[in-house]
């Protein structure tokens, strides 16, 4: 049980930055890291808190000190609820400052999101005023368990949307880096219910957020302690394409229907179609990378949103705009942003591979250097790598003539070269290298099968029974 001094002592302790969405990129980083960074979630009172029960009996009773009670919820009102001090909140309902009961219930949500707790929290609205951090709490509480009535409710308060809301790591420590990256991100708090519709694949919500002045061109950062992914709005879309809905969310059906008073013409990326309704670049923005919606969408094997993205002005031309460019890594030397040395030439080869295939393929044929492509920065353990858009459709000769027509260049590059040989890509290599004749064909052939003989096996030999046939 707490004692007089302890509670005297939280009530002019000084408050604590409120944990939530706007606080950490990405809930997922919270849960993770959260425990390794407790100074920075509940300060050095915790233990105090911990003492702090509304069981087996609400605290208040526990310590008849009213007053004091309401001192310390007043100034702590969203760590109070983290604490899931509910009971005693309410007994002092009356008595706290509006800014504090919607600050107690940001913290309430995110300990405990029932039902009984949203009812309550949407009737008590009226009785709540709300800063910027608390309202883009709730509202991102609401997105997350699919409670549109009370989204909609929290989008109709006086507070000015465009509100920019200072966001931070979830490091003690930021490297510059870090630093640096997250002034690139939005901080306003329409934006970051935007991302947060996007995270949670709740297009309802998307809908909103993009009706009450949201950017369709959002940056979006995922950052973890080794895993560093960019994207703007469209390319996260497209990325995350299979993730499961949001709690409570009905599947959207097939046809034209409406959600929430928007009509979605297209079942298979309805997130897409919001945001290129909204306006967004489909080009992408320079956060992610210059087109980088055109490489997710070859990527995830959506070639309709490729073509139509390219129809309304995205390019396959190689963009001097992409940031991280693979030396541009190799030199910033942050754990989160290079691979390891056995990754290779950041495109996952080992260098004596590419080696190899300069050497003794690039006297045979042309190969195009990487860093005349356009290449895109894929997030993973230990900062990930790079890929092109022909490196992810190596595998299917078909994808590459259709590629090729929207205007993909196919010229190999060592690395592309070094995908298609790794994943015995036959067919692909025998279309793509058919440019430089039948001759020079064979001799790449050659020198493929004189390293790798079981290369194409499966082809040829089908292919031998069918002339023996």
């Amino acid at each position: 049980m707490i004692t007089i001094e302890q509670l005297a002592e939280l009530a002019t302790a000084e408050p604590v930055e409120p944990r939530g969405w706007f606080r950490w990129l990405h809930n997922h980083y919270l849960g993770r890291y959260g425990d390794m960074h407790s100074g920075m979630l509940f300060g050095g009172f915790n233990k105090a808190w911990q003492q702090i029960a509304d069981k087996p009996e609400p605290a208040y009773k526990q310590l008849e000190a009213p007053d004091l009670w309401v001192q310390v919820l007043n100034r702590h009102a969203w760590t109070a609820g983290i604490h899931l001090l509910t009971k005693t909140t309410i007994a002092f309902w009356s008595r706290l400052d509006p800014f504090a009961r919607s600050a107690f219930f940001a913290g309430l949500t995110e300990r405990d999101p029932s039902e009984s707790v949203m009812n309550a929290l949407l009737k008590l609205m009226p009785s709540m005023r709300f800063s910027a951090e608390t309202l883009c709490q709730l509202a991102c509480n609401a997105i997350k368990y699919n409670r549109m009535d009370l989204l909609n409710a929290f989008l109709k308060t006086d507070l000015d949307l465009t509100t920019e809301i200072e966001r931070f790591v979830g490091y003690n420590t930021p490297d510059d880096w870090e630093a640096e990256t997250l002034t690139q991100v939005s901080h306003r708090v329409i934006d970051m219910l935007l991302e947060a519709a996007l995270f949670w694949n709740n297009c309802p919500a998307m809908a909103l957020a993009l009706e009450h002045g949201a950017s369709p061109d959002i940056p979006i950062w995922q950052v973890e302690r080794s895993y560093n992914d960019k994207h703007c709005a469209l390319s996260f879309a497209l990325a995350e394409k299979d993730q499961p809905m949001v709690m409570g969310q009905a599947p959207i059906v097939s046809g034209s229907q409406l959600i929430e008073g928007h009509a979605l013409v297209d079942n298979t990326c309805p997130m897409v179609r919001l945001l290129l309704d909204a306006g967004a670049d489909p080009a992408g923005n320079c956060f992610a990378g210059r087109n980088s919606p055109l490489f997710y969408a070859a990527k995830m094997k959506l070639d309709d949103i490729a073509e139509e993205l390219v129809a309304k002005g995205a390019s396959f031309a190689y963009s001097p705009e992409r940031e991280n460019t693979p030396v541009d890594v190799a030199l910033a030397g942050c754990e989160s942003m290079v691979l390891p040395p056995w990754k290779g030439r950041f495109f996952g080869y080992f260098p004596k591979d590419l080696d190899w295939i300069e050497q003794e393929i690039g006297c045979l044929i042309p190969l195009v250097p990487i860093s005349a492509k356009q290449a895109f920065h894929l997030g993973g353990c230990q900062g990930g790598q790079y890929q092109t858009i022909l490196g992810e459709i190596i595998s299917d000769p078909e994808r590459i003539r259709r590629y090729e027509a929207l205007g993909l260049d196919t010229q190999l590059a060592s690395e592309e070269l070094c995908r298609a040989i790794n994943r015995n890509c036959y067919d692909s290599l025998h279309y793509l290298l058919a440019r430089y004749g039948d001759d020079l064909r064979e001799k790449v052939f050659a020198v493929i099968w004189a390293k790798k003989p079981e290369f194409g096996a499966t082809k040829l030999t089908d292919e031998t029974n069918n002339v023996a046939r």
